[in-house]
C-alpha cells in the first residue's frame, strides 16, 4: 500500500527543520535538545530513503518525528520580537489549521476516516 501523505509530512518536518536551523544561534544553550533534533534530522534523512520503497511505513514514522514541527512552530512564536509576535502567532495557527483542513478535507481517505473507528455519537446502521 502507498501512502502518498508521507510527502506532506516529511516536507512539514523538514519545513521546521530549516526554521530550527535558521535559529541555530538561539538554540545554543539547549544541548540536549540540539542532540534530539539532530537525531530526528537524521531520521527524517532515512524516512526519506525509505518513503520510496515502504511509504505507508515511513508515514507512520513521520509521525512520532511530528514533535520537530512542534518545536520549529513553537520557535517561531518564541523568537518573534514584541510587534510581530500576534503575527507570528496568526502565522503558525493558520499554517497549522490549513494542514488540517487539507489533511481531513481534501484527502482520498477523508470521507472514510470519520466514521469507521467507532466514534461514540455516529449511530449509523
Amino acid at each position: 500500500m502507498q501512502s502518498h501523505g508521507v510527502w506532506t509530512r516529511i516536507l512539514l518536518i523538514a519545513f521546521a527543520l530549516l526554521i530550527i536551523f535558521n535559529q541555530k544561534i538561539k538554540w545554543t544553550q539547549e544541548t540536549e535538545l540540539r542532540r534530539v533534533i539532530f537525531r530526528g534530522t537524521v531520521a527524517l534523512g532515512l524516512l526519506v530513503i525509505l518513503s520510496v520503497f515502504l511509504s505507508t511505513l515511513a508515514d507512520r514514522v513521520c509521525l512520532y518525528l511530528f514533535f520537530i514541527y512542534m518545536l520549529g512552530m513553537g520557535s517561531v512564536i518564541r523568537n518573534a520580537i514584541r510587534p510581530y509576535k500576534f503575527l507570528s502567532i496568526l502565522m503558525v495557527v493558520s499554517l497549522s489549521y490549513a494542514v488540517f483542513v487539507a489533511w481531513f478535507g481534501f484527502s482520498s481517505f477523508a470521507a472514510l476516516a470519520w466514521f469507521p473507528y467507532g466514534m461514540s455519537f455516529y449511530t449509523g446502521t
